[in-house]
C-alpha cells in the first residue's frame, strides 16, 4: 500500500465501524410485522415477588425531563406498554418491602428495521423495546 491509499484506507475503515447503523439486530422471523408499525409495545420486566407493592412510572425523554408518559402499580412480572417509536422511555420501579423503598431505572429507544433476507417473507421488525428493572438481588 502507498501512503495516500493507506490513508485513505483507515479513513474507511474508520467510517464502517463508526457508521450509524446499529450491528447486530437480530431479527426474529416470528415476532415480524407484514406491515410498518409506528408504534410499539415497551416490555417491562419487573420483580414483584416479596413485594408489597410495585409502583412503575414511564417517562418520555430523560427522568429529569419529569414527564410522565404512564404510571401504574402492578403485581405482574411482565407488563407491556404502548408507546411510539424511535422515542426514548425511562422507566423507574418502586418496590416496597418491609418499609423500605427500593428504585430500580433503566430507558429503552423503540426502534424498526426493514429486512428483506433474514426471513421467508420481507418483515418490519421491532427491537431495543426491552426494559428490565427487576432487582437483582434479594431486597431485606
Amino acid at each position: 500500500m502507498t501512503g495516500k491509499s493507506g490513508i485513505l484506507f483507515i479513513i474507511l475503515l474508520i467510517t464502517v465501524i463508526f457508521s450509524c447503523e446499529k450491528p447486530g439486530v437480530i431479527v426474529r422471523c416470528d415476532e415480524c410485522l407484514t406491515y410498518e408499525p409506528f408504534e410499539a409495545d415497551l416490555v417491562i420486566k419487573l420483580s414483584p415477588v416479596g413485594f408489597e407493592q410495585v409502583e412503575v412510572v414511564i417517562y418520555e425523554g430523560n427522568l429529569e425531563d419529569k414527564v410522565i408518559y404512564s404510571s401504574f402499580s402492578t403485581s405482574y412480572t411482565e407488563e407491556n406498554v404502548a408507546v411510539l417509536l424511535n422515542k426514548k422511555y425511562t422507566v423507574t420501579a418502586r418496590y416496597i418491602r418491609n418499609g423500605k423503598t427500593f428504585i430500580a431505572v433503566d430507558s429503552a429507544v423503540p426502534r424498526v428495521k426493514y429486512d428483506k433476507v433474514s426471513c421467508d417473507e420481507p418483515c418490519w421488525f421491532i427491537y431495543d423495546n426491552r426494559i428490565k428493572i427487576a432487582l437483582r438481588r434479594s431486597a431485606d
